[in-house]
């Protein structure tokens, strides 16, 4: 006869160690992971989970021939929230650039037709504030020293390590951010944001930036009025080890719009948009 203990003993270590396999699948999903949550509740899931959005709403832009190292170099990052578009060729290469803001450029030195140094001599000069990582067989270091005359930020020797190309790619993304984004006041309309001294000026009313304020219009400067995800505003302003909810930033946006719309109902600066986040229309 089956005693009735050992049927409620064995559901409860079976719902134990399904509960426990769970919660460690979900741990071991890397921060930054590319696969998108579907609804609000997700999101804010995924982000109570220690996950993030994509580093930067900017992709990197690969160029090297080697179509197999490609695929597995994209692969990496992209796993690791980096968004990478692929190129075989110096054309190729800057038609992507031509047609879009590119966060940084990983060159091969030795590519077919025009090689990877001009393409780094020409980005250096045409894109002064864009970091170039040449990205090369030739580990000597006479190679190397020649590579930074070109004007190059990092020299990535082959084989190298995926792992701290991903952790040198963010620090070097980081960087880039925080120094592309100037802090001169800007006008939206009749408003005056001054990041340096953290104020916003509407009708000769001055009004004092709160900390998050404060890192959400910077965010949303740097973008340049491109959309910007909540998750992204949650990463890059609260921390990746915050534990925000994506409706945190809503509650910041209305504060902030309280103080530079004239209508909080009918916004024309601090824009929704659908299913993303939010951007800044300093066109308005």
């Amino acid at each position: 006869m089956i005693n009735p203990r050992d049927i409620f003993l064995t559901s409860f270590v079976s719902f134990t160690v399904f509960f426990t396999a769970q919660h460690l699948v979900v741990r071991c999903v890397p921060r930054g992971s590319p696969f998108p949550p579907s609804t609000k509740r997700s999101t804010s899931l995924w982000y109570s989970r220690g996950l993030c959005m994509p580093f930067s709403s900017s992709p990197i832009v690969l160029v090297d021939d080697d179509e197999r190292f490609r695929r597995s170099f994209v692969d990496y990052f992209r796993r690791h929230g980096l968004t990478v578009l692929e190129a075989g060729t110096v054309e190729e290469a800057e038609s992507i650039i031509a047609e879009r803001v590119v966060a940084m450029a990983i060159v091969d030195w030795k590519l077919p037709g025009t090689d990877g140094i001009t393409l780094c001599t020409r980005l250096r000069l045409n894109y002064p504030q864009l970091p170039l990582i040449l990205l090369t067989a030739r580990a000597d270091l006479d190679s190397q020293l020649e590579g930074f005359t070109y004007g190059i930020d990092d020299y990535w020797p082959k084989p190298y390590p995926l792992s701290l190309a991903a952790a040198k790619a963010r620090s070097i993304l980081r960087r880039a951010l925080v120094h592309s984004t100037s802090e001169d006041p800007f006008m939206l309309g009749n408003v005056t944001i001054d990041l340096r001294r953290r104020v916003i000026i509407r009708n000769n009313n001055v009004y004092a930036m709160k900390d998050k304020e404060y890192g959400i219009l910077r965010v949303l400067a740097m973008e340049d009025g491109a959309p910007v995800r909540r998750e992204t505003l949650l990463s890059r302003v609260w921390g990746y080890d915050a534990l925000p909810v994506t409706r945190t930033v809503d509650n910041y946006i209305v504060s902030l719009r309280r103080k530079i719309e004239e209508d909080v109902r009918s916004p024309r600066y601090l824009l929704t948009v659908g299913g993303v986040g939010y951007r800044l229309n300093k066109d308005s």
